[in-house]
């Protein structure tokens, strides 16, 4: 049996794919990801604050990035009419170039590719805060993930993620509940407007209710 407090608060992702951007800021480093989908590719923007562990990698070279989601409210507004805006971005915590098959299994592989499928795979598990149902389009959850408190002020720091759901999906959301717990798969799609305004999206592949034990 799985327990509760097992699964509970995660926020961890899994992505491979070809560097097509690579950048050194001033405060921070900025990575875009191509991963191919089958019929379109998905731009995935990480960052990190270690400017550091873009280090000896190159655009075009295939990698996987271990990271997670943040979340945040900025009060100053983006455009004209808004009074501020949530963000939610994807943070690098870990970028490596993957072993071939071969070598994982112990064996001196001849080769240096690395003929591995992309992937885009995130997990998110925490309490539901705002269930946003519509009769288009899509529909929005929102999770409250806690996280370890503040060593110096105990303060319980908290991502908020907003899942979107899809087509059928949206009927899994029919005996969900604000308040309850769920654990959802998701993966980030990205894509353009007519006006040229990039959007990213989380977007759900599998959501399970977490029962009280």
């Amino acid at each position: 049996m799985v327990l509760k407090e097992e699964v509970i608060n995660q926020n961890y992702g899994v992505f491979a794919g070809r560097i097509v951007q690579l950048r050194k800021r001033e405060k921070d480093a900025l990575i875009v990801l191509a991963v191919n989908r089958g019929s379109f590719v998905n731009f995935l923007v990480f960052f990190s604050n270690d400017r550091n562990i873009v280090d000896g990698f190159r655009v075009s070279e295939y990698v996987r990035i271990h990271g997670y989601v943040k979340t945040g409210y900025i009060a100053a507004p983006r455009r004209e009419g808004e009074e501020g805006f949530h963000f939610q971005k994807l943070i690098a915590t870990d970028i490596r170039r993957p072993e071939s098959r071969l070598k994982r299994l112990g064996l001196h592989s001849r080769s240096e590719a690395v003929f591995e499928p992309d992937e885009n795979r995130l997990i998110l598990s925490g309490k539901v805060t705002y269930l946003g149902r519509k009769e288009d389009g899509y529909d929005l959850l929102r999770i409250r993930i806690e996280e370890e408190p503040d060593e110096e002020t105990g303060k319980i720091r908290f991502q908020a993620p907003g899942i979107v759901f899809y087509k059928e999906k949206k009927n899994w959301l029919d005996e969900i509940e604000e308040g309850d717990s769920v654990c959802v798969q998701a993966e980030i799609q990205t894509f353009m407007t007519p006006s040229k305004r990039k959007i990213t999206r989380i977007v759900c592949n599998d959501l399970a209710k977490i029962e009280e034990i």
